[in-house]
């Protein structure tokens, strides 16, 4: 599990065009899994539509990019199907994670719903797909309330999930 990861990162606005480009390598005692990440955003008004691709590269089936130090929840899907990407033992064709976003306020509501269609990086697997849908409220100026769900369903990998979170919190 030890590694090397070098990486850069662009971030950039053109008019309403936002752009978020990433790109890493790893590198143990031997080959490289390779990590991209490519986001284009653009504001309509009151909505926000995101589109992106998130490769997490493989070595040749061997063991996939890893980030083991990672908060990977937010990333691939909720419904946590990917967390495992770098070792022998859970995903070592990589996941590439095609994906559209749209986000918008209604009401003092945040609400985003994100669709996500995932495969593997070597040999040709359909996981699956996944919606992930959130909304965010805060009230009384100190507390959040959030609410998110994922359906997650399965093709090649695991089985079809949903799951459900309601979360408050508060600041002092």
């Amino acid at each position: 599990m030890s590694s090397s990861t070098v990486g850069a990162l662009y971030k950039g606005k053109f008019g309403a065009v936002s752009v978020n480009l990433s790109a890493a390598i790893q590198s143990d005692a031997g080959d490289n899994a390779v990590n991209y990440n490519a986001e284009i955003a653009t504001d309509l008004g009151q909505v926000t539509l995101l589109a992106g691709i998130e490769v997490l590269g493989s070595d040749n089936a061997k063991a996939a990019f890893s980030t083991p130090f990672a908060t990977l929840h937010k990333f691939q899907g909720f419904s946590d199907k990917f967390l495992n990407t770098g070792s022998s033992t859970g995903m070592p064709n990589g996941v590439e994670d095609t994906y559209i976003c749209v986000k918008t306020k209604l009401a003092g509501v945040k609400l985003a719903a994100t669709f996500h269609d995932l495969s593997s990086n070597e040999g040709n697997i359909d996981y699956g797909t996944e919606l992930d849908l959130v909304a965010a409220y805060t009230f009384k100026k100190d507390y959040d309330l959030l609410v998110k769900f994922a359906h997650y369903s399965a093709d090649e990998l695991s089985r079809d999930t949903s799951k459900l979170w309601i979360q408050v919190a508060t600041k002092f």
